[in-house]
């Protein structure tokens, strides 16, 4: 949940995407980092089923947009899940993302 945010153009956060589980919900967010990874909270794979993750690209609700299977995941190995720290983990794509206009 975001508290006190704003609306904004999909091209003014061109690097975000939404993360979604198999029944395609919108349980966290991440950002690009290139065509394959995505960079992320830990706790967002760690609290998930890993055989059944996407990324979502040029999405403008929580249901739409290009779907990408996540592949793997590398978690930082100093992830501290019960003090919530070192709070990070790239996501890997099981296909090139196809990055367009409306993503970097």
């Amino acid at each position: 949940r975001i508290v006190g945010g704003k609306n904004v153009s999909i091209s003014t956060i061109p690097y975000q995407v939404s993360i979604r589980d198999g029944f395609n919900s919108h349980f966290c967010g991440g950002a690009i980092i290139d065509n394959y990874n995505v960079l992320t909270a830990a706790h967002c794979y760690d609290s998930h089923r890993k055989d059944r993750l996407f990324c979502a690209l040029d999405a403008t609700t929580l249901s739409d947009g290009n779907l990408y299977a996540v592949k793997s995941a590398t978690v930082y190995p100093e992830y501290d899940s019960e003090n919530i720290i070192n709070d990070i983990a790239i996501l890997h794509m099981a296909k090139r993302m196809e990055i367009n206009n409306k993503t970097s």
